[in-house]
């Protein structure tokens, strides 16, 4: 079952991205692949951080019309960088959780809107759900995340202990 469990999550993560899709309110949706993206950079470390938000990212591209690949570039940099420090941060408790994911929505979102700038040239995302709603609505999905990664993890330590 850990075999199928990461690409089962990627599929997840698109599939509810897909539908997210459908709910917006003010015009902004939660981002599942960012709060996962985290999650697991700061359970498994930065090598699977960086795949899973690739994979992740580059469905999430697909599924959108938006600038192709430059979700799945913000997202495995970001899975980088948090994977890199995770000794750094304590994140045991849902308010560190939420912080974290929601201070890492706005870093998101400027990478983001830097990469549609170089490459598009134009700066992508619109301000107020950028910068007020989406770090509101990926902190309040953070928690559910951080789980999903934990149980994953439990999963992995039960195989190969």
């Amino acid at each position: 079952m850990t075999l199928l469990a990461w690409p089962l999550l990627v599929l997840g993560t698109w599939a509810l991205t897909w539908l997210f899709s459908y709910w917006t309110f003010l015009g902004a949706t939660p981002n599942l692949a960012l709060a996962l993206t985290i999650g697991i950079a700061l359970r498994f470390g930065a090598p699977a951080a960086q795949t899973f938000g690739f994979l992740a990212g580059l469905g999430v591209d697909a599924l959108s019309v938006r600038l192709f690949g430059a979700e799945a570039l913000v997202l495995s940099t970001a899975g980088w960088a948090v994977g890199t420090l995770r000794r750094q941060m304590d994140t045991t408790e849902a308010p560190s959780q939420m912080a974290l994911v929601g201070l890492l929505s706005w870093v998101h979102f400027l990478l983001y809107g830097l990469v549609g700038r170089v490459f598009a040239g134009s700066f992508e995302g619109r301000l107020l759900p950028g910068l007020v709603l989406l770090p509101l609505y990926n902190a309040l999905l953070a928690p559910a995340a951080f789980g999903v990664a934990e149980r994953l993890r439990g999963r992995e330590r039960g195989r190969w202990e």
